[in-house]
């Protein structure tokens, strides 16, 4: 009897401890180096599979030393991983159509676990050729979904 209420307890015990969630460090999965390649698979039906991601260059905008990351679709943007997390400044689209950032879009921050969902809001503005063509305020959301080795 006694024995029973013991591993009757252990075991409510043990099934109502909640197992610590991992977290993930941002860096590890999201590279910051200039010259470094990769490829992220495209699931969207346009033809361009994969899409190869660059981190060409450093370029100053607006004050900030930012990463220059290109695709292979002509597409750019200005990012850098900071004590916050992926910051990103401005986003380039064929057609010299740009989207500049009032501050910084926070991405994802430094720390992820697998399924918290990260949301950002910014003010912005688009240029197509230098002439402003829409200005207003943009919302970002991202859920970690799962962490894949690499």
């Amino acid at each position: 009897m006694i024995k029973s209420l013991y591993l009757s307890l252990l075991l409510m015990i043990c099934g109502t401890q909640v197992v610590a969630q991992k977290t993930f460090k941002l860096k590890k999965y999201i590279p910051n180096e200039i010259g470094y390649e990769w490829q992220f698979k495209n699931n969207v039906k346009d033809g361009m599979s994969p899409i190869v991601v660059k981190n060409a260059e450093t370029i100053e905008f607006a004050k900030v030393s930012a990463t220059k990351r290109t695709e292979n679709n002509g597409d750019h943007r200005l990012q850098n991983i900071t004590k916050k997390g992926l910051e990103v400044y401005q986003l380039y689209f064929i057609g010299n159509r740009f989207i500049e950032y009032e501050k910084s879009v926070l991405l994802m921050p430094n720390k992820l676990k697998i399924g918290d969902v990260y949301k950002s809001e910014t003010r912005y503005k688009t240029l197509v050729n230098s002439e402003l063509k829409e200005q207003g305020s943009q919302t970002y959301e991202v859920k970690v979904e799962r962490i894949e080795d690499v």
